[in-house]
């Protein structure tokens, strides 16, 4: 700390500052160098203290140790205390609250902490997303609607299509999906959504809130302005704006993969899985809530007695005019939701000629497709053990889609196999392909094959002259080096006998 006198100073009480002019010091000898927004005060080459611009005036933290008025012709001494701005500098930009425990603790020299002064270089620095909170509720259905567009990343469903758009009541909850081929449907199926909503309820929407996706642009907007529907957007980057529906789409995608992963069904019946979940939200109360979305919406209480469990077995009654005097009347089918505009169940029919259900009788409604399948697969006679001493038979296939394999022995399958294809293999051509069938079915069965004997059948007529030809790329040379690893042959089998390998070869996980 720098000890400075002033002489002849004047003390004024309705001042709650004190004053110095900066050309009086100039004149007594004091040197005064400004610096961006720093003032540095010296004398004869002696530092003496620090300023900085606040409010259009140099501020220095002094402390006075005598006051005594012009009268008496007594100097002044005064002590200039290092800025916590300085030490705020010096310390790293530590937080202030830290800098005042040092100076409680005698660490660093006592001075004013000015907590409404703002550190830009710490706001740059530290800069974090305040948290959104919650705003009000709408108090009546239709007051506000929140919407968003879901991409599944390509994964498109039996009939092509690759996204979901909810509509969300705020008030009520209750939701409205549709499954969408592109994102520019979306303000189709907002039409549909707003004809039927309006019928049904006898209200207007007022206010929708979207994204600022594409699809919310210049069409969408031309509608909500048509029917005096105020749109609100979210800010860029701030999708928590429109929190409503992006958790909705979380818990929609979240629930949908669990009900595939536990049936084991291929990725493209997510259509069917994500409109079952919503329909059974409808039925869930909310949370904070003690009435269902289904029962503020339609007024009345909604019956749990009619769900099942979604991918169960399902018994179909054939039609008496297609049913046959002799056999099943029955058709297995796979529960695969409710439908919308009906009160049957929604079922998927696999090889069979009846697609119309009279009756439906659910069995087993805790028992799953997957399971089943399983039970099918690994009952005899199906399946048997292999014997090491006898030799092996593979049949194998290829597509554009996937390479699919089984392996035999005794006219008994032992396992199989199947694979969907690579993007670079996608591009092979067909001779290559049936060879790659070929290598997969032999890298994976090798601990059967290698050292034993076995016939490889092929749909493919040119692959079984693969060990004779002459002109051969580089992956096929490849190839043949891994095949003649193992005692085997390669024949033809006409595509028409070999159906197992083949629907193996197309099926889409």
């Amino acid at each position: 700390n720098c000890k400075t006198q002033l002489l002849q100073h004047t003390s004024n009480t309705d001042i709650c500052k004190n004053l110095v002019s900066g050309s009086l010091l100039v004149e007594h000898g004091f040197r005064l160098v400004f610096e961006a927004k720093k003032l540095i005060l010296s004398k004869y080459g002696k530092f003496l203290g620090l300023g900085y611009l606040e409010k259009g005036l140099f501020k220095m933290n002094v402390m006075a140790v005598s006051c005594v008025t012009v009268d008496n012709k007594k100097p002044i001494s005064v002590y200039t205390v290092e800025c916590s701005d300085l030490w705020h500098n010096r310390l790293g930009h530590v937080n202030l609250n830290a800098i005042k425990r040092s100076m409680k603790l005698e660490l660093i020299p006592n001075s004013k902490v000015d907590t409404n002064t703002k550190c830009e270089i710490c706001i740059e620095a530290k800069m974090a997303k305040l948290p959104f909170h919650s705003v009000e509720r709408s108090t009546e259905p239709l007051g506000l609607i929140h919407t968003d567009v879901c991409d599944m990343k390509s994964v498109q469903t039996r009939t092509n299509k690759k996204y979901f758009v909810a509509f969300i009541d705020d008030c009520t909850r209750f939701c409205y999906l549709y499954l969408l081929r592109s994102k520019d449907e979306a303000v189709e199926v907002f039409k549909i959504y707003k004809t039927e909503v309006e019928n049904q309820l006898g209200k207007r929407i007022k206010i929708i809130r979207s994204a600022r996706g594409g699809e919310y642009v210049a069409p969408f907007e031309q509608i909500c302005s048509e029917y005096g529907i105020i749109h609100q957007t979210t800010a860029p980057y701030s999708p928590q704006s429109n929190g409503v529906a992006e958790r909705k789409n979380r818990t929609l995608k979240e629930m949908m993969n669990a009900m595939l992963i536990n049936l084991g069904l291929p990725r493209n019946m997510w259509g069917e899985a994500v409109l079952t979940k919503n329909h059974i939200l409808n039925k869930i109360p909310p949370k904070g809530k003690e009435e269902t979305p289904y029962e503020m919406w339609k007024d009345r209480k909604s019956s749990f007695k009619y769900l099942k469990v979604w991918g169960c077995l399902a018994k179909v009654s054939v039609p008496e005019p297609k049913q046959m005097r002799i056999g099943p009347k029955t058709v297995d089918c796979v529960f695969i939701g409710y439908a919308y505009n009906s009160t049957v169940y929604r079922l998927l029919v696999h090889k069979s000629e009846n697609q119309e259900a009279s009756v439906v009788k659910l069995v087993h409604s805790s028992f799953t497709v997957s399971e089943e399948l399983k039970r099918r697969l690994t009952s005899a006679p199906v399946l048997t053990i292999p014997d090491p001493s006898r030799s092996f038979t593979i049949f194998s296939d290829a597509s554009r889609q996937s390479l699919g394999c089984v392996l035999m022995q005794n006219e008994q399958v032992i396992v199989y196999a199947s694979r969907q294809l690579k993007p670079h293999e996608q591009n092979y051509p067909t001779h290559d392909l049936e060879l790659a069938a070929v290598v997969h079915a032999l890298k994976i069965w090798r601990h059967y094959l290698y050292g034993g004997r076995c016939e490889i059948f092929t749909d493919h007529k040119s692959l079984q002259y693969i060990f004779t030809q002459k002109e051969l790329n580089m992956r096929q040379r490849r190839w043949l080096e891994i095949v003649k690893d193992y005692d085997c042959s390669i024949q033809y089998h006409p595509g028409k006998a070999n159906v197992v390998a083949d629907a193996l070869s197309r099926k889409v996980k």
